[in-house]
């Protein structure tokens, strides 16, 4: 049976049709794993793909030249930008899995923001062991130094190094029957499936200990997933943020950065409430500034509001993506 963790519209891009397509995308949990899935439309529920989360190593986002620092200061830590591929579509991200790239984009930022909360919470989060172990190969039985992390999904993820850039595999928990102490090496121990006993070895008699006490607790433990709904209103705290200081890193800095300094969150909040304050004000007086436009040179970017749910898009959609109503979109100015 699912258990429904997400939902919510986002535009995908052909693996090889390039086109943009709208996407009803849902996160569920089914039988203790995770997935994304993504239909034709909320009316239409067609099935057109899905991902496995146990297949994600990582999400980037691409960049895009009108992004300020306050919009990637709202981006969580682990996920990163990229420049590997080009587009004119705002919000756009990418998910890397051991199979191929999948490509998405969602409609504003506040959507945008949304989605990245929710896939750095299962993707990168919950993590509670990590640090270097050996592994002997199925078939090349050479034993191989590589970095482990085990997450509270019950994933113990393998990388070729503490920078976590290189993915090499996943071992799930769930398929793990039992866990042996062996002597192939000094401190191994054998994780025994049903397609296959991985074996790794570790350092210390301790830190062996510490491994297969956790792997033991976890694989044995029923994880509960968080539910709710992209349509309902979210509410979004600054904890989920690590924010950029829009003084002392300048934009270049920012792509794939590995340490982000942090700015006071009360100041930043403050200054948040300020400039929807101020946005308010403008738009009740009518004030657009004179060779405004998307690019930063003006105080007032121009984006679009649907008259009938209220939601805020970056786009105009003929039929909107929030209420699914044809041409309610009008103009709204907001301040950048």
């Amino acid at each position: 049976m699912a258990n429904l963790i997400y939902e919510g519209q986002l535009m995908k891009k052909g693996k090889i049709n390039k086109a943009w397509k709208n996407r009803w995308c849902i996160i569920s949990e089914i039988n203790g794993d995770v997935y994304l899935q993504y239909y034709q439309s909320k009316i239409d529920n067609t099935l057109c793909g899905t991902i496995e989360f146990s297949q994600i190593y990582d999400i980037k986002v691409v960049h895009h030249s009108e992004y300020d620092l306050t919009f990637l200061g709202h981006i969580p830590t682990h996920i990163k930008l990229t420049n590997e591929i080009k587009t004119e579509q705002k919000y756009a991200f990418i998910i890397y899995t051991t199979k191929r790239k999948w490509i998405f984009s969602a409609f504003d930022p506040q959507n945008f923001n949304k989605w990245m909360v929710i896939f750095d919470k299962y993707i990168y989060n919950g993590i509670l062991k990590k640090g270097w172990l050996e592994k002997r190969g199925e078939k090349n039985t050479a034993w191989k130094r590589r970095y482990f992390v085990l997450n509270q999904y019950k994933q113990l993820k393998y990388y070729q190094d503490d920078t976590l850039k290189k993915h090499l595999g996943t071992i799930q928990l769930n398929q793990v029957i039992k866990s042996e102490l062996h002597k192939d090496k000094d401190y191994t121990f054998h994780l025994i499936t049903d397609n296959r006993v991985w074996i790794l070895a570790s350092k210390t008699a301790t830190n062996r200990r510490e491994w297969v006490d956790v792997v033991n607790k976890w694989r044995k433990t029923t994880v509960h997933h968080m539910t709710f709904s992209l349509i309902d209103d979210v509410k979004e705290t600054w904890d989920n943020y690590d924010v950029i200081p829009a003084k002392s890193v300048p934009l270049e800095s920012v792509r794939e950065s590995k340490s982000i300094d942090h700015l006071d969150l009360d100041r930043t909040e403050e200054e948040y409430k300020y400039n929807q304050m101020n946005k308010k004000k403008d738009i009740n007086m009518g004030i657009h500034e004179e060779g405004e436009g998307h690019n930063g040179n003006g105080n007032v970017m121009e984006e679009w509001k649907c008259a009938s749910c209220g939601q805020i898009y970056a786009t105009m959609w003929p039929k909107c993506p929030g209420c699914l109503r044809s041409n309610t979109h009008y103009v709204y100015y907001v301040n950048e």
